[in-house]
């Protein structure tokens, strides 16, 4: 019995390039996150009676990566690599803390621009001690702030604030739990300011949940 080699070749090229399909791994795509809420458009703030400067914001070096970073266990976090933040983790938290706070508050942010001695100026610090992501269970964001007027050169009364918020199932929800979280940590800082401008002095705010 005669053997046809060129037809057994090509059979084998062709078993291979099957088997070589069938354990290739799809290419996974990369999600990409905010923390800008996805609101309709409001008004622009009209209150030009003060305004307020928001300065970087600190974050924890363990999740101040492009990832998000989730935490799979007690003392275990994990960067997942498909699912990232759209900037920075630090830009991402003082642009939406930037914009919580004008819309609360009915001000500008005039972070980067000049500002005049007429018109008070509250810069606001923000430093951020834990920002933990658990995917099905919750978003918690607990941070150390102050806001105090730009000219006052005493010391800056120094507040704590924690936000923990339930999520659903997926990174979607888990983005919009810490949207909830920095809205509600944003609503204490707001609160402070409107306390300081009623008394005259710096106060931390009660929790608004």
């Amino acid at each position: 019995m005669s053997i046809d080699l060129s037809r057994l070749r090509i059979t084998f090229a062709s078993l291979l390039v099957m088997s070589l399909s069938a354990c290739a791994t799809p290419a996974q795509t990369t999600s990409y996150y905010t923390l800008m809420p996805d609101v309709s458009p409001d008004a622009v703030p009209t209150d030009a009676s003060y305004q307020i400067e928001v300065l970087p914001v600190d974050v924890p070096s363990q999740v101040d990566v492009p990832q998000m970073v989730v935490r799979t266990g007690n003392g275990e976090l994990v960067p997942v690599d498909t699912r990232r933040w759209i900037a920075p983790l630090s830009n991402e938290l003082r642009g939406a803390l930037s914009w919580q706070l004008s819309h609360q508050l009915g001000v500008r942010d005039v972070s980067g621009f000049g500002k005049t001695a007429a018109t008070p100026t509250y810069r606001i610090s923000m430093r951020v001690q834990r920002f933990d992501s658990a995917p099905g269970a919750y978003a918690r964001i607990d941070a150390l702030w102050s806001a105090r007027l730009s000219n006052n050169d005493s010391a800056a009364l120094v507040c704590s604030s924690s936000a923990n918020v339930t999520v659903g199932s997926g990174y979607a929800a888990l983005a919009e739990g810490h949207q909830k979280a920095l809205a509600q940590i944003a609503g204490e800082i707001a609160a402070s300011i409107r306390a300081t401008r009623a008394i005259g002095q710096s106060t931390c705010a009660a929790k608004t949940s």
